[in-house]
């Protein structure tokens, strides 16, 4: 049961997945749908060879991050706090091997 709650959870996520287990019949609360995620063993990052690179704000003008991409599985790897050139720099000094690096171009990175 908990492998089919923990599928459930991966799919919809929590509230979503509580809705659906009350039409299965098998009522969970999103809490412990999201309890079943965190139990999941993280997977390994392999650096890329292609990251594409961009930075948002959680906030306007207050709170901003940097997203960084696997370009060739169309996934993101990594949230980076800030969005200056420093971060990004250490981040790529802590993961060699990538190859080709594409971002917007603004000049903040």
């Amino acid at each position: 049961m908990a492998q089919q709650l923990t599928a459930l959870a991966l799919s919809l996520g929590g509230a979503a997945g509580a809705r659906l287990s009350r039409k299965l019949h098998c009522e969970v609360s999103r809490n412990t749908l999201l309890r079943l995620l965190l139990r999941l063993p993280l997977p390994t990052v392999v650096t890329p060879k292609t990251l594409g690179v961009d930075d948002f704000a959680f906030r306007k003008r207050q709170t901003y991050g940097t997203i960084v991409v696997d370009l060739e599985q169309h996934r993101p790897i990594a949230l980076l706090t800030g969005r200056d050139g420093g971060t990004l720099s250490t981040w790529l000094k802590q993961h060699p091997g990538v190859e080709v690096l594409s971002r917007d171009r603004k000049g903040s990175l």
